[in-house]
């Protein structure tokens, strides 16, 4: 146990590293600091996982048989011996550290982490460097922050930060790194509150480690050009050959996961029975192993066969599911790269052999966009994805059909993903719904946080005698914000009027005779001294960003409370529960 005067002393170097600055960056001092590290563990890492692929790979072809299962079963014995929590694919771990956990993930994790997934990737295994290098650099991030004894909150932002500086770090992509590692925790959101030190952390790190390693992006691929308007119709078959295979390659995944869960043998020979099968793989077809992206490179720039294409993309998926999916330690983003990348190739040499009326990108264009896409579809962070597309390959020209091809396909992938840890958003994450939190929220009103009547400058409030008619005005009208709330004759609230109601009635034949207060929604109001727990129950049972505040005796409005005034204080409530612990 730490000592009383260790902890003060732990304590006052807090509160001088932080005591600088402004409460958003405080933290950017201790996110410097974190991505130094990592730059430093990042170098270590990936000069010692490179040896050794390079040395396996240079073995004799018969070597592949056995290598990957002897590499997993290596991986194995360490993890389910001292961390079992470093199974699997880092930024699951990283997700459940965060939302379950408290942001707690130890140095003891992360040099399981480290160890294993050098043995796992550079015995051959399919995986990728992320989900290793996003754990350890959790571990760091959040092993500095509780032995600062800093917040709760802060422990988990300096967890992500810690995770953003390892993935800007060993990709070249400081802010994609730091975008990925706040939106994978949700599905529909992002971690606003760690966005700034990620960003700090990961390009701290980047800095470092190119000095180290210097030279070309991670990929460079070839000149691109700026995406034609005869080229849309390509790219919309991209967004739909990734959500088909996405769809694929998350199903089979976990159904290697609860396959292998099943079986009655010890946990540490699951990964050297799906090793055995990638090595089988390996052997006939090298570039389906490994966490290498050299392969993709030739795949961008080279002429394959269609027939070869194809097979390598089922074996990609294949050998990525039995070495990830059995318990072997490594990351999928690696192979959503990879796999993403085939996508565009395929679709590429199939369109180039047809006739047809549009424009078909560059191999390379496709490749690039692929990539992205693809993981965007399964790992549900669209922003991260495009960035880190672009700072690896230098293909900033390609940002348009980037940005279209992403938001196509995580709209179309809502309903499944790789990680099965990540909560819809913040109103789904138990952070703010268990334990000590819950009863604070519970016993905390919406008396200080809820706009007044008069703070809103072009607050509409409509009748229930009103014509629907004149919505039509309110829609087109640029500093209306919606939903509205609805009165009656004596002014009390009833109803409330979304944009999505008014767009739906707007084409009806029998929109002259319909009345506001017959298309309205029932109203949810709330009172003044009414609980943010209840607010925020609310929040997740409807879809409506702001609620009308009423008088308890009147009914008439006297405010609205909206999504970004309830976690505002949320995280405000967080810090100050961190401190009373500590005290």
């Amino acid at each position: 146990m730490t000592s009383p005067t260790v902890k003060h002393l732990l304590k006052g170097l807090r509160d001088r590293l932080f005591s600088y600055l402004p409460d958003k960056w405080h933290l950017v001092p201790l996110a410097c600091i974190i991505g130094l590290i990592m730059s430093v563990v990042t170098l270590v890492f990936y000069k010692t996982l490179m040896w050794l692929t390079g040395y396996v790979f240079s073995l004799p072809r018969y070597a592949m048989l056995f290598f990957p299962a002897t590499g997993a079963f290596i991986s194995a014995l360490m993890i389910y011996r001292y961390a079992p929590e470093a199974e699997g694919h880092g930024i699951d771990g990283v997700a459940k550290a965060f939302h379950q956990q408290d942001g707690r993930v130890t140095l003891r994790v992360s040099l399981i982490k480290a160890l294993s997934s050098i043995f796992t990737l550079g015995f051959g295994g399919s995986g990728g460097v992320e989900g290793p290098i996003a754990q350890i650099g959790a571990g760091v991030g959040s092993s500095l922050a509780r032995l600062l004894r800093c917040s709760v909150r802060d422990v988990r932002a300096m967890m992500l930060s810690g995770s953003a500086a390892g993935i800007g770090a060993i990709f070249k992509a400081p802010l994609g790194g730091a975008f990925a590692s706040v939106e994978v925790v949700y599905r529909e959101d992002i971690e606003a509150s760690a966005l700034v030190p990620a960003v700090f952390a990961a390009i701290t790190s980047f800095l470092v480690y190119s000095i180290y390693m210097p030279g070309e992006k991670v990929l460079m691929m070839p000149e691109s050009m700026l995406m034609k308007l005869g080229e849309l119709p390509a790219y919309i078959l991209l967004a739909g050959l990734c959500v088909v295979f996405g769809f694929v390659f998350v199903r089979l995944f976990h159904k290697t996961r609860e396959v292998t869960s099943r079986l009655r043998i010890p946990n540490y020979f699951k990964p050297l029975l799906g090793g055995l099968v990638v090595g089988l793989i390996g052997y006939y077809c090298p570039m389906a192993l490994g966490a290498r992206f050299k392969p993709l490179l030739s795949i961008a720039v080279d002429d394959y066969a269609l027939r070869f294409l194809f097979v390598l993309l089922l074996l990609k998926i294949l050998t990525t599911c039995l070495t990830v999916g059995t318990g072997g330690s490594g990351g999928v983003f690696g192979p959503s790269l990879f796999i993403g990348g085939l996508l565009g190739a395929l679709l590429y040499k199939v369109l180039t052999l047809l006739p047809l009326p549009f424009h078909v990108p560059p191999n390379a264009s496709l490749v690039v966009v692929g990539m992205a896409a693809f993981f965007s579809c399964v790992a549900k962070a669209p922003i991260g994805a495009l960035l880190m597309a672009c700072e690896m390959t230098g293909s900033f020209e390609l940002i348009v059909p980037l940005l279209f091809v992403n938001v196509l396909v995580v709209i179309a992938s809502k309903s499944f993903g790789i990680y099965v840890n990540q909560v819809e958003d913040r109103f789904h994450s138990p952070i703010y719904m268990k334990g000590i939190p819950a009863f604070i929220l519970r016993r905390t009103s919406i008396t200080e946080l809820f706009k007044r009547r008069e703070d809103f400058e072009d607050l509409r409030i409509l009748k229930t005698d009103q014509p629907a008619s004149m919505l039509g005005d309110l829609y087109d009208h640029p500093h209306v914000v919606f939903p509205l709330p609805v009165a009656d004759a004596a002014d009390r609230i009833t109803g409330i009027l979304t944009m999505k109601k008014i767009n739906a009635i707007r084409q009806r034949p029998d929109l002259q005779s319909l009345t506001i207060g017959e298309i309205m929604y029932p109203a949810v109001c709330f009172y003044p001294d009414d609980s943010m727990l209840k607010v925020i129950a609310a929040f997740k049972k409807h879809v409506f960003s702001r609620f009308p505040v009423v008088d308890r005796e009147t009914g008439k409005l006297i405010g609205l409370i909206q999504y970004q005034d309830i976690f505002g204080n949320i995280d405000e409530t967080t810090d100050e529960l961190g401190d009373s612990i500590q005290k």
